[in-house]
């Protein structure tokens, strides 16, 4: 009796290393799992921050071009009035220099007229 109960004792310890051995490969697994996590968890960080900072690179290059030619346009407005208001003004001048001149030499002939007399 003491040989047939060894065996099934033996069979018994055989199953149990076994499931020991599975046990203890599933735990290297999770251990590994739990260990690169941390390392996956950072990548993806790293590959957020790098794309939000290429979409941010591109929307300030964008939005810096649109103001760009924005100012550009305001500065060509803005010149083609000064130029306006120049014509104006130089168009204003000559026709007050030229009435002046008109009433200059109406007053010269007026004095003329009364040192002749």
């Amino acid at each position: 009796m003491i040989n047939p109960e060894i065996s099934e004792l033996k069979a018994q310890n055989y199953a149990q290393d076994a499931r020991i051995a599975a046990l203890e490969a599933r735990l290297a697994q999770s251990e590994e799992a739990v260990r690169s996590a941390p390392r996956q968890t950072i990548w993806q960080l790293l590959a957020i921050v790098i794309s939000n900072a290429v979409i941010i690179v591109g929307a300030l290059t964008v939005q810096y071009n649109i103001l760009d030619r924005r100012i550009d346009q305001v500065e060509k407005n803005l010149s083609q009035r000064i130029d306006a208001v120049e014509k104006n003004l130089n168009q204003r001048i000559d026709l007050s220099e030229r009435s002046m001149d008109k009433g200059f030499e109406d007053f010269k002939q007026e004095v003329r007229g009364l040192m002749k007399k």
